[in-house]
């Protein structure tokens, strides 16, 4: 070992932190530190366990000829970004700040201001609100995201939610060189089955039609647009009466409301053509399926072309109650997508002219919401298998 020494140094200051070192007797300096993994054991007996265990490790490399005093480089030092002495915390904070800054939906920025409440609270309850953020590894994110399950009462949906948006936030400070590499992106999700949603039948459609023929008829048109298009709500909420082309007669969505923030065109079909050239489409900035009066009650004022946008949950309230409470049909409104997606695979549709027509990114995307895609195919075929002789 020549003429270095292996130390322990235990502070006397319980907020100080423990860390193993090697200290060299002629120059009088230390010149090698190893604090990973020993501040995150809670337990002082395990931890000083874990103190010794590394300074035998660095006596037995001391001894096969490891020397920690650095060769002098001629060549000027690279700069280096990383900020390896940042706190769990302030590293979270400054994630946070970096990605509400980014050009994400209003939603997902509200998921992770939530996602960092609820992280931190779980860091706390952990006792590691000291410990800075590069001590952390696959295990210790598994143990935090565990513990906000714990906290919340929550199961394998909102593990994965979270885990996601942990990535999220481990992925911001690596683009921004706070952190050299993200430790959780080899995490996986939890196993987790959703119960399959069930679909309407083409007689509960046609029941559903009849009703609101007579209680609000151009909700029918809302209802077809979400069934031929595909539209996400946040497209059918903001639609405006000067995104339709009435010479074509497509939907011109700019990329502000679109869910990849490009501008896109979406054939209109005629069924849909046949409701839209019943509206008044004369004032181009009105809201598609707007409200004439904010917070009218007044079904004849809701759901049609009108200055101020109806609010997120009105389709859905309006579907609950008179679909599910009034009608009895246990099935979601947004279950009319999928529902599409197997009727045009029915009609002759291909998959892949399926997935244009979405806008899905890719064609495993279109059969999650072609459920019976499989089904589908398997029948068309069932005359040509052959026969076994």
């Amino acid at each position: 070992m020549k003429n270095f020494e292996v130390k322990i140094y235990i502070p006397s200051n319980s907020e100080d932190r423990w860390y193993v070192y090697v200290y060299d007797n002629l120059s009088k300096k230390i010149v090698h530190k190893t604090y990973k993994g020993i501040n995150s054991e809670p337990d002082l007996f395990k931890r000083e366990l874990i103190c010794k265990s590394f300074k035998k490790a660095l006596e037995v490399e001391l001894d096969n000829g490891w020397t920690p005093i650095k060769v002098k480089n001629k060549a000027k030092p690279l700069p280096q970004p990383y900020q390896n002495d940042i706190t769990i915390i302030a590293a979270y904070k400054k994630a946070l700040e970096f990605l509400q800054n980014t050009k994400r939906e209003k939603k997902t920025k509200s998921d992770y201001k939530t996602h960092k409440k609820f992280f931190l609270e779980a860091v706390e309850k952990l006792e590691w609100n000291d410990n800075l953020f590069s001590e952390l590894d696959q295990y210790h994110f598994n143990l935090i995201l565990n513990k906000m399950c714990e906290l919340r009462k929550c199961g394998e949906v909102y593990f994965n939610k979270h885990l996601n948006l942990c990535k999220s936030f481990n992925t911001i400070l690596v683009d921004n060189f706070i952190i050299k590499e993200s430790k959780v992106h080899g995490l996986s999700e939890k196993d987790y089955t959703a119960p399959d949603k069930r679909l309407i039948t083409p007689e509960e459609q046609t029941k559903i039609i009849k009703h609101f023929r007579n209680i609000c008829p151009q909700f029918i048109t809302k209802l077809k647009v979400l069934y031929h298009l595909d539209l996400r709500p946040k497209e059918i909420r903001l639609l405006k009466v000067g995104m339709i082309d009435q010479e074509k007669w497509y939907f011109k969505l700019p990329g502000e409301i679109t869910k990849n923030d490009k501008d896109s065109i979406v054939l209109i079909p005629d069924d849909l053509k046949k409701d839209l050239i019943k509206l008044d489409l004369s004032n181009p900035e009105y809201y598609l399926f707007g409200i004439e009066k904010i917070r009218s009650r007044d079904r004849d004022k809701i759901f049609k072309p009108s200055p101020f946008q109806i609010s997120k949950n009105a389709g859905n309230n309006l579907w609950r109650k008179e679909v599910k409470i009034g009608l009895g049909i246990d099935s979601d409104m947004y279950s009319l997508k999928k529902k599409n997606n197997n009727d045009k695979l029915e009609r002759g549709w291909s998959i892949e002219e399926v997935k244009e027509v979405n806008r899905h990114s890719s064609i495993e995307m279109t059969k999650i919401y072609a459920t019976r895609y499989s089904e589908i195919i398997q029948e068309k075929q069932r005359d040509n298998y052959g026969t076994f002789e």
